[in-house]
């Protein structure tokens, strides 16, 4: 029989706030809703009321927009005064006819305000007749004739409407032309009468590019949007904010306009919807002291035992947990968990004190056992100067040793400069010619900046001494190099040694099983090459697996490179920092 399925477990910190998204949430969400929906009613009877009301402007423009264009082409068509005027034979009889005609038009611009005036003109006697109540400007009347001059010349017979911009407002102006004869109109919207209007709100004519046809308060012109049947909120000049509402105006006379302040929304909303507003803000105002009496009472000390408790999983068991609640029971857990730990922390140091124990006794073994090695090449070296009765070399030998016994005699830390370690390599080499069959030469290319980096001790004397051993291969002179070179990453600074000899390399087997051992087990080294795996070992112990050590074959000799850590150093010679 299968073992039944845990269910899925959620943090209590998540569990709270479901429940008070449970609650807050869809509370909020509902004013919100209702609030917006109210608004929308609101609005959209507001917007139909104010387009009733422009209607009725709109048909008032609309119809004296269709009246002058009735004129017009009644007088063009079958007026006989102005069909008098277009077979004049004298520029009396023209003028005589201009008269008649505008004397039969007067009632009409005396009964409709927006037709500013009527006006005729002859192009063949230059007899020019303006008929308007409207008293404009002289430059206006001026522009108002050369704008129907100018049609006459161009004889279209069609009415367009065209905006003609005057000193203080814009006009529309339109033209028919028969047989060099004219018959025009102007229409004046800016003049307009508006009543039954709230304080603050405006209605006014604008043509297609969105210029007043006459300031209208602060507007002087209104940034149409490319869909012209809904128009945004507007600002004019001081900033104030309006709602707009438009209709069109025909003959492309442009838009009429109803602007009205724009109200912030609280002043949209009713008391019921304030009233609410209100409740909701304090809700959600509350909702923070309650979060946080919430976390202080309880989430703080659950997450604090959360912590502490992974922290044992890692092995840290010198945290502990605050027994700070004001619940019982959150206490009563805090001492029994920090109680386990005291007794945890117990075991863990008296542990980590064996292993360092241990540890110390591995280097000082490992150090004794490279040491002797050395020290019986040493001694051959010297008999078989003794043999040859080679007493100043012995002298020089002795010395060298000497020099190399003091120094490391005299360093008693775990790492070394690194210019004391090619010291010795340095009296190592020397010691070596004095009994050399061949050749020896040495070259060192070495940083000066890190001349005091520290380094174990023999972990360039070590290959150096390999280097001899195997130089029975090498026919002609024996040549070896040491570079060393600082290295800078992100994970900090590395120093690089790199010990090149050419006595004949290694075979592929033999590389990888070194390579193998710089890398894995501190038990694959030999007992004849017990200074490699000695190496090995220690920097594993030493920099706790980041040192490298690789092995290659390069120019008939063998290259090994070390990958150090840099370690800086105090002003005590020996001891790292």
């Amino acid at each position: 029989m299968s073992r039944p399925t845990a269910p899925k477990a959620v943090s209590f910190r998540t569990m709270a706030l479901r429940t008070l998204s449970i609650v807050v949430i869809p509370l909020f969400l509902a004013v919100v809703l209702f609030s917006i929906s109210t608004l929308r009613n609101q609005r959209g009877a507001l917007r139909s009321a104010r387009l009733n009301t422009l209607s009725a402007y709109q048909t008032q423009v609309q119809q004296s927009i269709q009246l002058a264009e009735l004129y017009l082409r009644n007088t063009t068509a079958s007026n006989m005064d102005f069909q008098s005027m277009v077979y004049a034979r004298t520029k009396t009889e023209a003028y005589a006819a201009a008269q008649t005609v505008a004397k039969s038009l007067r009632p009409l611009l005396q009964a409709n305000a927006l037709i500013s005036g009527f006006y005729t003109y002859s192009l063949p006697f230059d007899c020019y007749r303006p008929n308007n109540l409207t008293s404009y400007p002289l430059q206006d009347a001026q522009l108002i004739k050369a704008a129907i001059v100018a049609a006459t010349w161009q004889g279209t017979s069609a009415i367009l409407w065209q905006p003609l911009v005057l000193s203080d407002r814009t006009v529309l102006l339109a033209v028919t032309v028969f047989r060099g004869n004219a018959a025009a109109a102007v229409l004046d919207p800016g003049v307009q009468r508006v009543s039954d209007l709230n304080e603050g709100e405006l209605i006014f004519s604008v043509t297609p590019e969105g210029v007043l046809y006459k300031p209208a308060g602060a507007f002087t012109r209104v940034e149409l949007p490319p869909d012209t049947t809904s128009f945004p909120v507007i600002r004019d000049e001081t900033g104030a904010r309006f709602d707009i509402v438009a209709l069109p105006l025909s003959g492309f006379a442009g838009y009429i306009l109803y602007a009205s302040p724009a109200l912030s929304l609280l002043e949209q909303l009713n008391l019921v919807q304030k009233a609410l507003l209100v409740i909701m803000l304090l809700l959600l105002a509350a909702i923070p002291f309650y979060w946080l009496t919430f976390r202080r009472l309880l989430l703080e000390p659950l997450t604090s035992l959360t912590a502490t408790m992974r922290s044992i999983q890692k092995g840290e068991t010198a945290l502990r947990v605050p027994q700070t609640s004001r619940l019982e029971e959150v206490n009563q857990i805090a001492w029994t968990v920090n109680t386990m730990l005291d007794a945890l922390q117990q075991q863990k140091i008296a542990a980590y004190e064996q292993k360092l124990e241990t540890q110390r006794a591995q280097m000082q073994y490992l150090q004794l056992q490279i040491r002797p090695h050395f020290y019986l090449n040493c001694l051959n070296i010297i008999f078989s100067l003794a043999e040859e009765k080679q007493y100043k070399a012995i002298q020089t030998v002795v010395l060298d040793l000497s020099t190399y016994l003091r120094g490391m005699f005299r360093d008693s830390s775990r790492f070394i400069p690194l210019s004391t370690e090619l010291r010795s390599v340095e009296s190592y080499i020397r010691i070596q010619q004095a009994n050399a069959q061949q050749e020896i030469r040495f070259s060192l290319d070495l940083d000066a900046a890190i001349a005091q980096a520290l380094v174990p001790p023999l972990c360039v004397l070590t290959f150096v001494e390999n280097a001899f051993k195997h130089n029975a291969r090498v026919e002609g002179p024996v040549e070896l190099q040491i570079k060393g070179s600082r290295l800078a990453s992100g994970e900090g600074d590395w120093l690089n040694l790199v010990i090149t000899d050419n006595c004949g390399g290694l075979p592929p087997e033999e590389l990888a099983r070194l390579n193998r051992m710089a890398e894995d087990s501190p038990n694959l080294y030999r007992e004849n090459q017990v200074g490699i795996g000695n190496i090995a070992h220690r920097l594993r112990l030493l920099y706790g697996g980041k040192a490298v050590m690789s092995f290659r074959n390069q120019g008939g000799g063998t290259c090994v490179d070390l990958f150090l850590p840099m370690i800086g150093q105090e002003t005590k010679e020996g001891e790292a920092t």
